[in-house]
């Protein structure tokens, strides 16, 4: 299993209704594409003060490198990356990704 977990640097932190549909997008793959498990998304509350440029965070949890091989091109997510390096600052350079596998 893995978790594909992305942090967003956004160009506005104060309107996250930007991220309304790129989050819709990316958690209905969950029943489209085999082997998506499950989307979470939320604002980062950077607790221990070591991510403040990333507001806001989602993890996709699949069962396998492959599901996630196949994740990357579907075209939900495709639409939805688009959107997402839209709304970050620096573009795709405010996007932080990190795959953890989890046994």
């Amino acid at each position: 299993m893995l978790q594909h977990c992305v942090l967003l640097s956004l160009k506005d932190p104060d309107n996250l209704s930007v991220l309304d549909e790129p989050m819709a997008l990316i958690s209905g793959l969950v029943d489209k594409l085999s082997g998506v498990l499950s989307v979470t998304h939320g604002p980062n509350l950077d607790l221990e003060g070591k991510s403040k440029p990333f507001q806001y965070g989602f993890i996709v949890t699949v069962s396998s490198e492959a599901v996630l091989a196949d994740y990357a091109p579907h075209p939900d997510h495709q639409k939805a990356a688009a959107m997402l390096i839209a709304a970050c600052e620096g573009g795709a350079n405010g996007i932080l990704v990190a795959d953890i596998f989890c046994g």
